[in-house]
């Protein structure tokens, strides 16, 4: 209704209290709206992204279907979020974005596999240990700890050595 509307009204502030508005309302239908909204220039997709978060669960739905959008940005904003709600009935879905052309999306497919912890996904993480992205590997590696413990040893000691520093300061993080 009004408040989709003026999203896009010329007067600034009134876009940006209808966001507010539609960020506080936390049902399915403003969700909806306001990840539509994810890539409108007028606002930050950070800003959207956290007024979802504080949404109920009911949105998980709505994440889901956004998983098969053909924005870029829309599918990794969905697959951030789902990381926060950890709905597992999509995980094999999400597994599937490790072989996803985008780096950032590979990497929150990482992220969303380690918080729901989900069992049979160990090798879709550990091509993610050996990505060509350093920000791909050191999320795998964040990941791998977090879901094998001492167990994932093997998988790591061999990232110690990597030529990103982010990727050796998260082995040694995770073997310490």
């Amino acid at each position: 209704g009004i408040l989709k509307q003026s999203l896009y009204n010329r007067d600034k502030d009134i876009a940006y209290f209808s966001l507010v508005s539609l960020g506080h309302i936390r049902n399915t239908e403003s969700a909806r709206i306001l990840l539509a909204n994810i890539n409108n220039k007028a606002f930050s997709s950070y800003k959207i992204a956290s007024m979802l978060e504080n949404f109920p669960a009911d949105i998980v739905e709505i994440l889901i279907e956004g998983l098969e959008d053909q924005d870029e940005n829309l599918r990794l904003w969905s697959i951030r979020l789902l990381s926060r709600f950890k709905p597992k009935q999509c995980a094999k879905r999400i597994s599937d974005f490790i072989a996803d052309p985008s780096a950032d999306i590979r990497a929150a497919a990482c992220e969303y596999l380690g918080e729901i912890a989900a069992d049979g996904f160990k090798e879709a993480i550990q091509k993610c240990l050996n990505d060509n992205i350093w920000h791909v590997r050191m999320q795998a590696v964040i990941t791998f700890e977090k879901m094998f413990g001492a167990k994932s040893i093997a998988d790591i000691a061999p990232l110690l050595k990597d030529s990103h520093w982010h990727v050796r300061n998260s082995a040694v993080e995770a073997l310490g």
